[in-house]
């Protein structure tokens, strides 16, 4: 990860329900969609970091993070003008890696799939799809579900990935620095209980056998992510000024506890067959 400076003014607020990403251009000649917070310490910035981090260790396609550092003649009066203050360019912000050719699978995106089977077809990862699932029960992710489901469909090189962003939401929304035990996700708020895990897997051997695959690799993922915590955690910008020591507790103290990874996995496969009974019909 490095520290890139905006090579450019911002050249676009995405409007949505929550965080209003920025889109800008850095020095690495890339563009990248950018979170930011107006006020520190930045925990927010600091989940998503950590969460997106993990997500690379467990081989989940998701954007590249770099931190952004927006000089203030990039930051227009446009901008500002809906709704993003100047403090908010005080201490770098955490860009993803943007993709220009992609589409957010939502309910237009759920019936074209219906009508045309080959759109899913060409998709290449969608073990993914079960491996994000797991690892969003894991990190209790309560952003990614039925209502929103934060994955794009990305077209790279000619193929078609599933593509999982905004991690901001795990610790149960936040609470990455507190002494307080994680409360597992319900069934709703989980993307095994939608019309997509069907879709993606019309053959339930197929499922059965993908799900043993990633099931196989849950304690790994967890270990190794266990092993680069601390290094992970030594990536948060002073400036955002999170308490390392507390977030370290905050992580080491929960999502590596043996109870809750075997909860997390018990859960895994409960959800797994009532999505699956749910929406196959």
């Amino acid at each position: 990860m490095k520290l890139l400076n905006s090579l450019m003014p911002v050249k676009q607020v995405f409007p949505t329900a929550g965080s209003m990403p920025l889109l800008v251009s850095a020095n690495d000649y890339n563009e990248y969609v950018c979170k930011y917070v107006k006020r520190v310490p930045a925990n927010k910035l600091a989940i998503e970091l950590i969460a997106s981090n993990y997500a690379a260790l467990w081989n989940i396609f998701t954007p590249k993070i770099n931190l952004i550092r927006v000089k203030e003649e990039h930051i227009s009066e446009e901008i500002m003008r809906r709704g993003v203050h100047k403090k908010c360019f005080d201490v770098p912000l955490i860009g993803s890696l943007y993709y220009p050719f992609s589409r957010e699978i939502d309910v237009p995106t759920i019936e074209s799939w219906k009508q045309n089977r080959k759109q899913v077809q060409q998709i290449v990862n969608r073990q993914d799809f079960l491996k994000a699932a797991l690892f969003d029960l894991w990190l209790a992710n309560e952003d990614r579900n039925h209502n929103n489901y934060n994955i794009l469909v990305s077209s790279i090189n000619g193929k078609r990935f599933l593509n999982f962003i905004d991690h901001e939401k795990c610790f149960n929304s936040g609470g990455i620095t507190s002494e307080n035990s994680l409360y597992l996700l319900t069934e709703n708020e989980t993307i095994l209980n939608t019309e997509v895990l069907p879709l993606l897997y019309p053959r339930k051997a197929d499922l059965d056998r993908d799900a043993g695959l990633v099931l196989n690799r849950y304690r790994e993922y967890v270990g190794l992510c266990g092993e680069f915590t601390h290094e992970i955690v030594g990536k948060l910008p002073g400036e955002w000024e999170n308490e390392v020591g507390e977030v370290k507790f905050g992580i080491m103290g929960r999502i590596f506890v043996g109870k809750w990874v075997n909860g997390v996995e018990r859960t895994f496969k409960e959800y797994l067959n009532a999505g699956y009974t749910n929406f196959s019909k």
